[in-house]
């Protein structure tokens, strides 16, 4: 990011800040409390506990407890609320988070829970229809994760009283044009959504329906969960906050806001520029008064650090204040003993179609078979193909009339993006323009008119140029791939595109997960593979919801560019029950493009742990980075 001089610094002349607001005062003065206080782990001899219980269960009352077992004073309030929820012959105990997020979701009427992956929010999803007391429970979850969540419901009732019936409804069914009133029909009075970073977009068809239906039902319940309830910036989870910590009657204090966020969009908007990850330096704000969230200490760190450190200090101090808010409860520490490492392979790929590929993207925002593209995000997704060695063609090609239009078309979009001034940066956008009278309509009109005569999806085909990455997979599956330690290959590879996973999935005859968390016949799920045992998995159908802890080996052949889809995909196997000593994810480069992506995603993980309180995946693990042009490895630590 920029800088304009030192925004913290005494005496700055930086002029554009956030301005103090009764919204920043009313969050200044709202009571806070620090969760892991008030719920401390249970630390009784497991006899006395299992004693305590069956008191519980025959009615004694904490007096008469605590004559046979002072020692379970402290924690008398937490020994009851499970006693409550466990089956007669239950085994199990409840991690300090989830007994803290079931409290606080009884006396709050909703919550929202940014824990870390592996933090046990399946059953707390579950058991949050119990504590509210819900008679119309929905449950909202990935498609991909249905299933999973049915297996593991019938698993915690042998120890936990689980609804009879939970309807189990997917983001994206409720997102269907078909299921728009699904909400209203089925009338739930608690809604748990987990995996809630599925309603960080506010223009998307499934958050407008669930905000709707919340508005025109004051008394529902809303319970959010999710371990990266943050992209890049405040706005990815401010309505969520308000959706759990609605004004209603029924709570103390009644009637009044309780979101540790702005609630007015000018604040939220001003709270954004200043904070956001994603911010370029005009659009950026000073912190101005939201300097006022730091400690005196922080204050005065802030007069002698650089822009970036500055902010990251702030972004702190503000997040602190969100945390310590009752109704939202976060993780905020690592929870594990094993340790993490991440580091890139270059495989070098000197043929010549690969080349060629690679300078087409680059030079002429061409595909190998020669056809235009419209915009870097075309380019970027086609470049992360070509870099693992393939592309997609059409077979058969179009007709020519279709396809000169098309270049003409592109042509036409490229030359507005590359000129205009109104920040206009999609062929949606400029088509909008047009339509708007801001440019001439000729070129957009015969393209529209010959565009339905041709499906390239239809005819779409994958063509290999380059089988390097994919062959130096195969043999990481099989603990021959040059280059790494034996001993640090053969677990799972993990897949971007279909096709590369198909392909490796021909050449090793090893089961691809793909759809649902399922191999090609449909009749084996991902956590049902031996353990330990080398596969290949969609990153897209399993990155996010499955517990691999029995795997510690991982290969990434594209890298995420997200930090939260990166943070996500690292906790599929660096997680609570982890057994081995260190977890691996090695990642491949074969262009500088996706070191590049890399670093984004390092950025953005910096940021996420700055504004959420929850330590980053990508932040604490070890590094290494082997860069193009020397052979050198350089080991950081993500700082």
């Amino acid at each position: 990011m920029a800088r304009r001089g030192n925004p913290f610094e005494k005496g700055s002349e930086q002029k554009r800040a956030v301005l103090p607001s009764a919204e920043l005062d009313r969050i200044l003065g709202l009571p806070r409390r620090r969760w892991e206080e008030q719920y401390p782990e249970v630390t009784l001899d497991p006899k006395v506990r299992s004693w305590v219980y069956q008191a519980i269960g025959q009615q004694w009352t904490d007096e008469q407890i605590l004559h046979y077992a002072p020692a379970a004073k402290p924690y008398m309030h937490i020994l009851r609320l499970e006693a409550w929820l466990r089956q007669p012959h239950g085994t199990q105990n409840l991690r300090p988070i989830q007994i803290a997020a079931l409290f606080e979701m009884f006396a709050a009427k909703g919550l929202l829970m940014p824990a870390a992956v592996s933090a046990g929010k399946t059953l707390t999803s579950l058991l949050a229809f119990v504590v509210l007391q819900a008679k119309w429970p929905l449950l909202l979850l990935p498609a991909k994760l249905v299933d999973k969540t049915h297996r593991e419901a019938q698993a915690y009732r042998k120890n936990w009283l689980i609804p009879g019936f939970v309807r189990i409804v997917s983001y994206e069914l409720l997102g269907r044009a078909n299921h728009a009133n699904m909400l209203m029909e089925a009338q739930p009075d608690v809604i748990v959504a987990d995996e809630c970073h599925r309603l960080r977009n506010t223009s998307a068809a499934v958050t407008k329906r669930v905000k709707r239906y919340l508005a025109d039902n004051p008394h529902v319940c809303f319970v959010g969960m999710s371990g990266t309830i943050m992209k890049r910036s405040i706005l990815d989870f401010a309505h969520l906050v308000e959706w759990a910590l609605r004004i209603r009657p029924d709570v103390v204090p009644a009637n009044v806001p309780r979101t540790p966020l702005p609630a007015t969009f000018e604040d939220k908007m001003t709270w954004s520029m200043a904070l956001d990850q994603k911010r370029d330096n005009e659009q950026r704000l000073a912190p101005g008064a939201l300097v006022k969230f730091c400690s005196k200490e922080e204050a005065k760190q802030l007069e002698t650090v650089e822009y970036e450190e500055g902010l990251g200090i702030v972004r702190r101090a503000v997040m602190r204040r969100v945390m310590d808010t009752s109704g939202i409860v976060a993780t905020s520490s690592k929870m594990l003993g094993s340790s993490l490492r991440v580091e890139n392979i270059i495989l070098p790929m000197p043929g010549l179609d690969f080349q060629r590929a690679i300078a087409g993207l680059r030079e002429r925002w061409e595909r190998p078979d020669g056809e235009p593209l419209l915009d870097a995000i075309d380019v970027w997704r086609h470049m992360r193909e070509a870099a693992l060695g393939f592309f997609y063609r059409w077979n058969p090609p179009p007709p020519a009339i279709w396809r000169d239009r098309r270049r003409t078309w592109a042509a036409f979009v490229r030359s507005i993006l590359n000129t205009n001034r109104s920040g206009l940066d999609s062929e949606l956008q400029v088509v909008q323009a047009i339509q708007k009278g801001q440019y001439e309509r000729d070129v957009l009109a015969g393209w529209q008119e010959v565009k339905p005569i041709y499906d390239p999806e239809k005819n779409k085909e994958a063509v290999w140029v380059d089988d390097t990455v994919v062959d130096w997979a195969a043999k990481w599956l099989a603990k021959k791939a040059p280059g790494t330690p034996t001993d640090e290959q053969g677990g799972i590879v993990w897949v971007e595109h279909t096709e590369v996973g198909l392909q490796l999935s021909r050449r090793t005859g090893l089961p691809f997960y793909a759809e649902g968390g399922y191999e090609q016949t449909g009749k084996q799920y991902i956590e049902a593979h031996p353990a330990g045992s080398p596969l290949i998995a969609s990153i897209g159908s399993n990155g996010e919801g499955r517990n691999l802890q029995a795997w510690s080996r991982n290969l990434i052949l594209s890298v995420p560019q997200n930090g939260a889809r990166l943070e996500q995909l690292l906790g599929r196997t660096h997680r609570d029950g982890q057994e081995a000593d260190e977890v691996s994810y090695l990642f491949v480069t074969t262009v500088p493009e996706q070191l590049q992506s890399f670093e984004r995603a390092r950025a953005d993980a910096r940021a996420i742990s700055d504004m959420t309180g929850q330590p980053q995946k990508l932040v604490y693990c070890d590094v290494v980075i082997h860069e193009f042009g020397g052979s050198t490895a350089k080991a950081t630590k993500a700082a």
